[in-house]
């Protein structure tokens, strides 16, 4: 009989040793964040997932946005509005998995967890629900982890239970801003939360990258923000992304920048192609 104890915990151990050697093996989560709106945050999510499946890799993106907008871009086809989506994983009144919620993206390699304005409902739900609320999501990924070399999680511009879902999965944050002082703003705010993530939820959780988009390269304004946020806030990865409307047009219309068949756009998905390999090693 005395050997019963140590046998439970040498079997938990294992089991837990087990757990981590999987996620170890397992995709990458990357959550793409910004309290401020209007940053680029699902063009970029777009775009990298586009990089990534011309790498053939495997790739989910995660809508965890109650607009959904990264769904309407990425899906293969149209969602029906009564189509189960993130909102139906993450509450406690279904039992409806992440892999049951899953559909198609537009290009092969590529598949989407999509979202719809309910998911708003579950984030007010989950203000009332108990322990383990800040890792629904975490949970729900667990079992699909093997299928995918690379999970982007495109983040609502807030941070609110759903966004701190995000960062208690992810292994790292991508920042995306604007160099501005809402968007430096922002960022502050989000490096508290990250710091609160890491220490309470999520102790592997770093920032992988910071991705400034719409750079106007020769204004004062966006030089002085720029130098602000070099000068707090590492790594920005670089070339920054320029302010031209064809880059928001070409993810709206779900096509890929490499697609364009444009010099222009050729040169901008090798930077993109670029972003992913930094934020990969990271």
């Amino acid at each position: 009989m005395s050997l019963t104890k140590p046998t439970l915990q040498t079997k938990a151990l294992k089991g837990f040793h087990t757990f981590i050697e999987r996620w170890d093996m397992a995709a990458k989560i990357f959550a793409l964040s910004n309290q401020k709106g209007g940053v680029g945050k699902t063009t970029t999510a777009f775009n990298l997932a586009r990089a990534a499946v011309a790498k053939d890799l495997r790739v989910l993106v995660v809508d965890a946005d109650p607009q959904g907008n990264v769904s309407t871009i990425t899906v293969k086809d149209p969602l029906d509005p009564d189509a189960i989506d993130l909102a139906d994983v993450l509450t406690a009144r279904t039992g409806v998995t992440a892999a049951e919620a899953i559909v198609p993206g537009l290009w092969e390699g590529l598949s989407v967890l999509p979202s719809s304005d309910r998911l708003a409902q579950v984030r007010d739900e989950l203000v009332t629900t108990g322990a383990g609320r800040e890792a629904r999501l975490r949970e729900a990924l667990a079992p699909v982890l093997d299928d995918f070399d690379v999970i982007l999680i495109d983040c609502a511009p807030s941070l609110d239970l759903i966004t701190l879902n995000a960062l208690t999965a992810a292994d790292r944050v991508v920042i995306v801003a604007n160099a501005s002082l809402f968007s430096a703003n922002g960022i502050a705010r989000l490096r508290e939360t990250i710091d609160t993530v890491e220490r309470y939820y999520n102790t592997r959780l770093a920032i992988a990258g910071v991705i400034i988009n719409q750079y106007e390269a020769t204004t004062n304004h966006a030089k002085h923000w720029h130098a602000e946020l070099d000068a707090h806030i590492q790594p920005l990865l670089t070339p920054e992304i320029p302010k031209h409307t064809w880059i928001r047009e070409a993810s709206e219309g779900g096509v890929g920048l490499d697609e364009l068949g444009t010099r222009a756009g050729a040169r901008l998905a090798e930077v993109y192609a670029s972003y992913l390999d930094t934020i990969r090693r990271s």
